[in-house]
């Protein structure tokens, strides 16, 4: 017996769904710390949770992609 071809579709958006929430989550982040300290200046991400050095190398990697293409670093 096969599946309906409705749930078929479903079971098959899922991992898009995930993959777009992970893009927006990605996205998102980048986007609230690029407005808090480039845009408003506030720096209120990098005051209220404070990184170690390593820490903060892990961001910047993560982020190197979008920071080459924007030429911020």
């Amino acid at each position: 017996m096969s599946e309906p071809e409705d749930q078929k579709s479903e079971r098959a958006a899922w991992p898009l769904m995930i993959l777009f929430g992970l893009i927006a989550i990605y996205f998102g982040v980048f986007a609230a710390i690029t407005i808090d300290e480039m845009v408003l200046k506030t720096y209120f991400i990098s005051q209220n949770i404070p990184l170690s050095p390593g820490a903060e190398q892990f961001i910047v990697t993560i982020y190197w992609p979008i920071l080459k293409l924007f030429r911020i670093m």
